[in-house]
């Protein structure tokens, strides 16, 4: 009996531990398609809000439109932009997680953090 749960444990934790770099990878493929999104949008209309505030209500996502803000110069407005909305360094978990903690199982949820549509570049392809 002690052995098969034992076994029982040792699988589940196989399993959990096996599927957290699927997991890194589709963010971060996602988290790229934003960054691409984000640096032709700034390239194209200039820096403005109402294209950043649809990214920052995560770490990732915030990232993802710093780098892109960065490599256009905007940078100081980026970082001003989230100051002013209240994020700082230490703000790595969602915002949801504590407004709303079972949106963690919602469709919506999956699909905009881990299989966001491949976006092709209209300005900056041959630089990426």
């Amino acid at each position: 009996m002690n052995n098969t749960n034992g076994n029982i444990i040792f699988g589940y934790l196989s399993f959990h531990f096996s599927t957290i770099p699927f997991f890194a990878e589709l963010d971060a493929y996602s988290r790229f398609q934003n960054y691409k999104l984000v640096k032709d949008l700034i390239y194209r209309y200039g820096f403005q809000d109402r294209f950043i505030r649809a990214l920052r209500h995560s770490k990732c996502q915030r990232e993802a439109a710093f780098f892109a803000a960065r490599d256009l110069g905007c940078k100081k407005m980026l970082v001003s932009f989230y100051q002013k909305c209240g994020y700082r360094w230490y703000h790595i978990l969602p915002d949801f997680v504590w407004t709303h903690p079972h949106y963690l199982v919602s469709k919506h949820f999956w699909f905009t953090t881990f299989f966001v549509k491949t976006y092709n570049p209209k300005y900056y392809r041959n630089q990426i």
